[in-house]
């Protein structure tokens, strides 16, 4: 029996898997749970910023997961290093766990990975989780999935554009205005009606073959109602003008509240949510249910949205680097 299980996770599907399973493991042992996300260190602001909102977004579903599962989370840290299993070895002892967890994928191979430094100098039992973990890929569930990571993609770099920006460059971020109420038109199009088909026909189905799953759903249903609003007050902070400080400020506080409520969520669904609609629902449920999902988001092209974002969001980037910010 562990009392405390010491979590490595990363951005992968593999991982949010092994998360989950990790997760419930620690339930079943009533033991607490802490994550770490390790990762080189950045040769750049640049990319200590997108490393930043890469964990933020991992711990913040690993979190989720936690709690939806009924366990606590002791600890979640982002470690930049050059030694990933070195760091995670001592984090693991100054937060007092008697166990870690870690997952790998075989086809990257074990020499030189971060599971192959702590089996070498763990001096406490190593847990490895394998690519059977990964969530279990239907084309409904993988719907939801490549959905959720455009989503999650257009949000990164909106985060990593506003981190660039200085509010005294007065109107650096009037070229990409255009891009950011693209952004937010998306989600109204596309990410809301999937969102909405997804309640009323996946949620409505596993409340009935599951109800011991009922409380999560209900809790699922007010985080989208809190999500809706603060695509409101984030569309509100674009509108407004974005030549102070305080503009720049309220923006960023608005996406960052929003960004982190939509992983949230997914983390709450993912480890509860999909697993119970694996388990109960029958093969022509889930071939109805993924064209049901198709029919709800097809109509808008978010592949053109995703990649007008990330071409001003690079634009942005590459004029940080050169040390002058575009001005309108």
């Amino acid at each position: 029996m562990f009392r405390h299980l010491g979590v490595s996770i990363d951005s992968s599907d593999h991982s949010c898997g092994a998360t989950i399973q990790a997760v419930c493991l620690a339930h079943s042992m009533r033991a607490r749970v802490s994550f770490w996300y390790a990762q080189p260190i950045p040769d750049s602001p640049f990319a200590e910023l997108q490393g930043e909102h890469a964990a933020g977004e991992a711990l913040t579903r690993a979190d989720a997961a936690a709690r939806a599962l009924g366990v606590a989370p002791y600890l979640g840290a982002n470690l930049f290093t050059a030694g990933a299993g070195e760091e995670i070895l001592n984090a693991a002892a100054r937060a007092g766990c008697d166990a870690i967890v870690v997952t790998h994928d075989p086809a990257r191979g074990l020499q030189g990975s971060t599971a192959d430094e702590l089996l070498k100098h763990a001096t406490l039992p190593v847990l490895m989780f394998g690519p059977a973990c990964a969530p279990a890929r239907t084309p409904a569930v993988e719907l939801l999935r490549a959905e959720y990571q455009r989503l999650s993609s257009l949000l990164h770099r909106w985060l990593c554009l506003l981190g660039t920006v200085h509010a005294e460059d007065e109107g650096a971020l009037h070229p990409y205005w255009l891009a950011m109420r693209s952004v937010i038109t998306y989600v109204r199009q596309t990410v809301h009606p999937l969102q909405r088909c997804k309640e009323t026909r996946l949620f409505s189905r596993v409340r009935n073959r599951a109800p011991e799953v009922c409380a999560e759903v209900d809790e699922l249903l007010l985080l989208s109602r809190r999500e809706s609003d603060l695509l409101d007050e984030l569309e509100s902070n674009v509108a407004r003008p974005l030549d102070s400080n305080a503009a720049l400020t309220g923006l960023s506080s608005a996406l960052a509240r929003y960004a982190n409520l939509v992983w949230y969520a997914r983390g709450r669904e993912e480890s509860v949510i999909l697993p119970a609609a694996l388990c109960h629902l029958e093969a022509a449920e889930w071939e109805q249910l993924h064209a049901e999902l198709h029919d709800a988001c097809g109509a808008s092209d978010s592949a053109s949205v995703s990649g007008t974002f990330a071409s001003v969001s690079d634009t942005l980037y590459k004029a940080t680097l050169a040390g002058e910010h575009p001005r309108a």
